[in-house]
């Protein structure tokens, strides 16, 4: 069984997995992947997402238990401005 998980934890990995959102609808947000698949996101107030809730989410997405425990977390690339700041300082010479 999977471990407690935080929200945001839980959007990270469902990004890794080509999910996109989270959208708001009325009271739970949600990610979509493709055009027929939606998974909502549980609101636990500040607190983790319970294992069998999880469990529950992971079969829904079709992934191995087993694989989500070790699959990483979906991190926003870093864009370094390096480029654009030698570009700038070589038109202000």
């Amino acid at each position: 069984m999977p471990k407690p998980i935080n929200k945001r934890e839980l959007i990270r990995k469902l990004k890794g997995l080509g999910f996109q959102g989270p959208f708001l609808e009325t009271k739970h947000q949600y990610m979509i992947k493709g055009v027929n698949h939606k998974i909502f996101i549980p609101n636990p107030h500040g607190k983790d997402i319970g294992a069998p809730l999880v469990s529950k989410i992971i079969n829904q997405i079709g992934v191995d238990p087993k694989n989500w425990e070790g699959m990483r977390e979906y991190r926003r690339p870093f864009v370094v401005l390096y480029y654009y700041a030698i570009l700038s300082s070589e038109h202000r010479a």
